[in-house]
């Protein structure tokens, strides 16, 4: 397989290489996210909420030098990625503090039928994300999922 490199814009140095994977690697990644799944969809809606705000802790205790390497792999301006990193951790705890009202049951009536809105986990969910603020664009997407009960894969658009 080939590979990626990670190229400073501003400089112009490699920050880093990466290995594509092969299909057969994907599908192994893929049939990894749908037994992940398997367990999530049933995982207690106060562990998911435990889980998440532990995320945005780890974010929150690592942002200087996540906005480091995102400022390295953008060539934007640092609190530009500081900014990104917060609005990534502000958007995980608005979700683990409102998902169980957004997926609550919903009955009503409408023109004298009854109707039922319910929202079931589904899957694995694929996403293709742009590359601007890296962990945003990816989490904004990921996080509601995962908080609905699926697994998320993602990929940078190859074109941004």
């Amino acid at each position: 397989m080939g590979k990626i490199q990670s190229i400073n814009p501003f400089n112009g140095e490699v920050n880093a290489e990466f290995e594509l994977i092969s299909r057969e690697e994907l599908s192994k990644k893929i049939d990894l996210a749908h037994k992940a799944f398997l367990d999530w969809k049933i995982t207690p809606n106060s562990k998911k909420k435990e889980l998440m705000l532990n995320l945005a802790l780890v974010i929150e205790k690592h942002q200087s030098e996540l906005a480091e390497i995102e400022t390295k792999e953008m060539g934007m301006l640092y609190h530009f990625s500081f900014a990104g990193l917060n609005k990534t951790i502000g958007l995980i705890r608005w979700f683990a503090n409102n998902f169980e009202n957004i997926l609550k049951v919903e009955n009503f009536e409408s023109n004298g039928l009854k109707i039922q809105t319910q929202y079931d986990p589904i899957g694995v969910i694929y996403g293709i994300a742009p590359w601007n603020f890296p962990f945003n664009q990816v989490l904004r997407a990921a996080v509601p999922n995962i908080f609905a009960g699926n697994t998320t894969i993602y990929k940078h658009a190859s074109n941004t």
